[in-house]
């Protein structure tokens, strides 16, 4: 609750603040929790209006109960001026100390701002380390040179990398205190003479010059301060470049403050700020998400270095025989070491899809990995397949999905978490929504549910009176089922029991026709039945291949009145995927439903150009006429037009092809 009631304190500063003079660099005021600052050439001026803000807080703290300390309070004047004018600052009646240097939020401060005392100060508490270090080495024990290197990160490097982008500033003489830092961590690590040069010790172990880490952590700081919205605090603090362009003339080379070092690095890689991904606030908190089922067993059985042919037949024998039955997407991310362009993909081969994404320079492989996986998943949230799985050649993504969620900055993880929780909270309010249907019919529309299993009694009856030796006859569809309504559909099985299907060998019967199921080199979500054996002349003759279609006859009371046409005596065929696109469309429409109707337009759109399970030029013939039909409901008569040239275009017979009459 303080923290609450301390974030009113800014309103009690603002309210003061005196915005009439509006010149560059004197009339800015900055505050952040307990400080705050004024720059300007006068000052008199600032002395002034940082004595207001003091007695505004004052009498905010008075009226709400908080007291401040006045010994813990002081002042201090950043100048370069060998002499500067007397400071006067009083809090309530107390008058507050100037002093030349401050700790504030673990830096040393100093008024030259040459940050000597602060690096003085790494120095003392690295130097405490280094002994205890030097007690861990031995020419025949101790510690050996991982474990150092691990003391030396965790209790040396943290310490000198925390605050380096304010102290970055300071001379090269000042910060080489800390290179000799380095230098002797290494040399304890390594077991390396002092003869030995530092650059060797860098290679060994894997650590960059200080002066090279420096950059790059301000960059990062910068491009993560890019990335949050245009009302951050600091983000507008660094958008203000009136105050660094009034010295930037007076300031040295060796020592750039953090805006300038960060703009120079970003300007020597050519990274646009405007495609930096943006942060962004996401509605369910990271408790209540759910992670991704991760599994990385294939890691445990093959590596990169092992034989090419080894790792592909270990992939495909796992892929063929656990995730069988799912539909397999694979995604990859890949990088330019000569141009640093950066690129995404992820293909569907089932589907005949391939997506290629281009990115961002410079971007690592574990955000190009990470890029297309949720891209995938966009993919997924449009076209809603089910029993899906995404196959990744990044081993370090797959673990950052596993990782838990609050130690994650990664942004772009957060996205993926997200986007897979709406995927799975998709996946059961669906059949939620069918159970509710169902039960709404039955109550509602259809009867009771004693009226339906009657219903469901009266088919098996009939079912079993007109089966014979020869013949079984099941019973199915709507009515089949008890929903005895308008439209509702029958659909009667026979089964011939002459035939049989992958029966055992040891029951072998010469009056019966017997196949076999074919799985191999066919599409999902069919069998080839190949026949094995039959005496009958007649099974060997109609024994041919079927490509999946529906057909309407002219007299059938199923075919939908958009596709019929006066005066058309042939049946209509047409390919499954693209019917069922058109039959969602038609729902839609007919509710009025805009937005999901251009959903399954596109979808229609996407089957067509794939030739998803079309087999000949017919059904893609066929396709198109189905488009343009649904085209023309919504009025878009110039593209229904070009969807049924197309189809003549491809199938140009006028006779089977009904899109030559719907273009007259």
């Amino acid at each position: 609750m303080n923290h609450l009631q301390l974030n009113e304190l800014q309103d009690a500063i603002a309210d003061t603040s005196d915005t009439s003079d509006t010149s560059p660099g004197k009339d800015k005021v900055t505050y952040n929790d307990s400080a705050i600052w004024l720059c300007g050439k006068n000052i008199g001026y600032i002395q002034r209006r940082i004595q207001k803000d003091l007695d505004n807080i004052k009498s905010w703290c008075d009226k709400w109960g908080f007291l401040i300390s006045p010994s813990k309070t002081v002042a201090i004047v950043f100048s370069r001026k060998k002499k500067t004018e007397k400071l006067v600052l009083t809090l309530g009646n107390s008058l507050l100390q100037v002093v030349n240097e401050v700790k504030f939020l673990g830096i040393i401060i100093d008024s030259k701002l040459t940050w000597l005392k602060h690096i003085q100060y790494i120095e003392a508490k690295c130097s405490k380390v280094l002994n205890c270090m030097k007690l861990l080495t031995g020419t025949k024990w101790g510690a050996n040179s991982h474990s150092l290197r691990n003391i030396y990160i965790a209790l040396i490097r943290s310490k000198i990398d925390y605050g380096c982008e304010v102290y970055n500033s300071a001379s090269h003489s000042v910060k080489k205190i800390l290179d000799r830092v380095q230098s002797q961590a290494l040399r304890i690590c390594t077991g390396a003479y002092k003869n030995v040069a530092t650059s060797g010790l860098q290679v060994e172990m894997g650590d960059p010059p200080y002066e090279e880490r420096r950059q790059c952590l301000i960059t990062k700081s910068f491009l993560n301060i890019s990335s949050h919205e245009d009302n951050h605090p600091t983000k507008e603090s660094l958008a203000k470049k009136a105050t660094f362009l009034c010295y930037s003339r007076e300031i040295k080379q060796n020592k750039k403050p953090y805006f300038i070092v960060s703009k120079d690095m970003i300007n020597q890689h050519d990274v646009d700020i405007n495609q930096i991904y943006k942060y962004k606030q996401f509605p369910t908190p990271p408790w209540h998400l759910t992670k991704p089922r991760v599994c990385t067993q294939l890691s445990n059985l093959i590596s990169k270095k092992d034989n090419p042919h080894l790792i592909r037949s270990e992939s495909n024998f796992m892929i063929d025989t656990q995730y069988r039955q799912f539909l397999k997407i694979y995604t990859d991310g890949s990088k330019d070491p000569n141009s640093n362009k950066t690129s995404c993909a992820f293909a569907i081969p089932e589907m005949g899809i391939k997506k290629g994404f281009k990115l961002p320079k410079n971007m690592s492989i574990f955000t190009c990995e990470l890029m297309a996986i949720f891209l995938s998943l966009i993919w997924l949230e449009e076209f809603k397949p089910n029993n899906v799985i995404v196959f990744v050649d990044s081993l370090s993504a797959l673990q950052a999905l596993k990782s838990n969620l609050f130690k994650v900055k990664n942004y772009l993880l957060y996205d993926i978490i997200f986007l897979y929780n709406q995927l799975v909270k998709l996946d059961t309010i669906i059949p939620n929504i069918s159970l509710a249907l169902y039960n709404y019919l039955c109550h509602n529309i259809v009867g009771t549910e004693e009226h339906v299993k009657t219903i469901r009694l009266m088919s098996t009856i009939r079912d079993n009176f007109s089966s014979s030796k020869s013949f079984t006859f099941i019973t199915s569809g709507s009515y089949g089922e008890g929903l005895e309504m308008r439209g509702s559909d029958l659909d009667i099985m026979q089964v011939v029991k002459s035939i049989k299907v992958n029966a055992d060998e040891h029951d072998f019967d010469p009056s019966i026709t017997y196949l076999s199921t074919d799985t191999d080199d066919v599409k999902p979500g069919f069998t080839q039945l190949r026949l094995e054996y039959s005496r009958d002349q007649y099974d060997l003759e109609c024994c041919e291949e079927h490509n999946d279609h529906i057909r309407f006859y002219v007299d059938s009371t199923l075919t939908p009145d958009e596709l019929l046409m006066e005066g058309w005596n042939k049946p209509y065929y047409f390919p499954s995927t693209a019917y069922a696109y058109f039959l969602s469309v038609l729902c839609h429409y007919h509710l009025n439903n805009v937005r999901h109707c251009q959903d399954s337009i596109q979808g229609l759109k996407l089957v067509i150009g794939e030739k998803y399970l079309m087999s000949d030029v017919r059904s893609t013939a066929d396709a198109y006429t189905l488009l343009g039909i649904v085209l023309q409901l919504f009025g878009d008569t110039e593209s229904a037009r070009q969807a049924f040239l197309q189809s003549l275009k491809i199938y140009p017979d006028e006779s089977y092809n009904s899109a030559a009459r719907r273009l007259v």
